[in-house]
C-alpha cells in the first residue's frame, strides 16, 4: 500500500534541531530518575560484510501484541523518538506498505525517507527499509522483535542497521553516524518504556 501524503510537515510546527530535541527527553528522563541516566544496554557493531548495527533492549510493561501495536501505528513514531518529526501512514504497518517519515539529523532541518515494510508479524516482529537515507547510508532496517517475559510484561528488541554507501560516508559513520544513532535508540527505548507506562499501565485492565 502506498501511502499519500495528507498533512506535509510545517518546520516551524517540528523540532528545528535533533540535537536539541534529544537533549531535552534525555533530561526528562534523567530529572525523572533523581540525576541519573538509566541503565539501558547499546551496542554497536559492524558485520563481516561491513554492516552497522546498533541494537538494544527494553522490557516493556505490556503484552507483546499491545507493544506491536504502539510501535506498528507509525504516525506515533515522534512520541517516542527523538529525531522523528512526522510520519505520513494511517493504520498498523503490514508487509509491502511504504510510508514517508521526516526526521532531523547532525543538528540540521528535516529531511524524508521512504520505509517499505519488509515483516509484519502481529505479536511478534516489525522490519522496514529504506533503500536510502541522504545519499549516505542504503539498505537501512529496522526491526523489532517483541516476546512474552511474564504477566503483562515482554522484552523489546530493537535493532538498527545500515551499509555505507562509499569511503566518505565510511568516515562520516565511524565519527558521528553510529553514535548519533545510538543516543536516538537509548532515548527512544526509555521514551517508548514511559508511553507504556503511561498509557496501558493505566487502563482499568491491566
Amino acid at each position: 500500500m502506498l501511502v499519500s501524503l495528507r498533512h506535509p510537515p510545517s518546520v516551524s510546527s517540528c523540532p528545528v534541531r535533533a540535537g536539541e530535541h534529544q537533549r531535552r527527553r534525555l533530561g526528562k528522563h534523567r530529572r525523572q530518575r533523581g540525576g541519573k541516566h538509566p541503565a539501558l544496554p547499546v551496542q554497536i557493531s559492524t558485520s563481516i560484510e561491513g554492516r552497522t548495527c546498533v541494537q538494544s533492549h527494553v522490557e516493556l510493561g505490556c503484552t507483546p501484541l499491545e507493544a506491536f501495536q504502539l510501535v506498528a501505528t507509525a504516525e506515533r513514531w515522534p512520541e517516542w523518538v527523538a529525531s522523528s518529526s512526522f510520519v505520513d501512514s494511517e493504520g498498523l504497518l503490514r508487509v509491502d506498505d511504504t510510508i514517508t517519515e521526516w526526521f532531523g539529523l547532525l543538528g540540521l532541518r528535516l529531511f524524508s525517507t521512504e520505509w517499505r515494510t519488509t515483516e509484519s508479524d502481529e505479536g511478534k516482529s516489525l522490519e522496514i527499509l529504506s533503500q536510502d537515507v541522504l545519499g549516505i547510508v542504503q539498505n537501512v532496517v529496522l526491526r523489532f522483535g517483541m516476546e512474552k517475559a511474564g504477566e503483562r510484561c515482554c522484552r523489546f528488541d530493537f535493532v538498527f542497521s545500515w551499509e555505507c554507501r562509499n569511503a566518505a560516508a565510511l568516515v562520516l559513520d565511524r565519527l558521528f553516524l553510529r553514535f548519533f544513532a545510538a543516543v536516538d535508540t537509548y532515548i527512544a527505548l526509555l521514551s517508548l518504556k514511559q508511553l507504556v507506562e503511561s498509557e496501558i499501565g493505566r487502563r482499568p485492565d491491566s
